[in-house]
Parts: structure tokens; C-alpha cells; sequence
């Protein structure tokens, strides 16, 4: 299998959230660790938006955008054991 610029930046940005965000830390501070996250790969950009749940239709949110147009979410976790799939990103 060959592998892309893409899933080895992919790659990079996840093991990086293995590495510095437990998913207990995440829970609450999405804003904190986006900065944190940025200072690591300053070619990401931080969004200001919402996630929809199964409780609430807007729930502010930051995340970070790779320059492909992909999500890195370092505080992805939380929702993911709060709502497992079921939920989204909207800005």
C-alpha cells in the first residue's frame, strides 16, 4: 500500500492526539487544545462551529482544518463516547 502526503498527515495529527489529549481532558476544552494543536501544526486552522447531537441541535464546538479540507478534531473523543456516531460538525 502506498501512502499519500494526506494519510501521512492524517496519520501525524492523530498520533499526536494519542499522544497529548486523554479523553477525559477533552471533555470541556476544545478551545484550549485547538490553540495547543495549532502551535504543533501551524498549517491547520481553527474553525469556530457547532456540533449536532441527539440533544442539541447546536452545540459550539472548535476544531481544526488540514490543509486538504479534512477535520482533526483534538477533543474528537468526547463526543464520540457521549453520542458515538451519532453527531456532526456544522459551522
Amino acid at each position: 500500500m502506498k501512502l499519500t502526503i494526506k494519510d501521512i498527515e492524517h496519520r501525524a495529527y492523530q498520533l499526536w492526539i494519542i499522544e497529548n489529549v486523554s479523553p477525559t481532558e477533552a471533555i470541556g476544552n476544545c478551545s484550549m487544545w485547538v490553540i495547543v494543536m495549532k502551535q504543533a501544526f501551524p498549517e491547520l486552522k481553527i474553525v469556530k462551529g457547532y456540533v449536532k447531537n441527539t440533544f442539541t441541535n447546536n452545540a459550539y464546538h472548535e476544531y481544526l482544518i488540514a490543509p486538504n479540507g479534512s477535520i482533526v478534531d483534538p477533543t474528537r473523543a468526547q463526543f464520540d463516547n457521549l453520542f458515538g456516531s451519532n453527531w456532526s460538525y456544522r459551522n
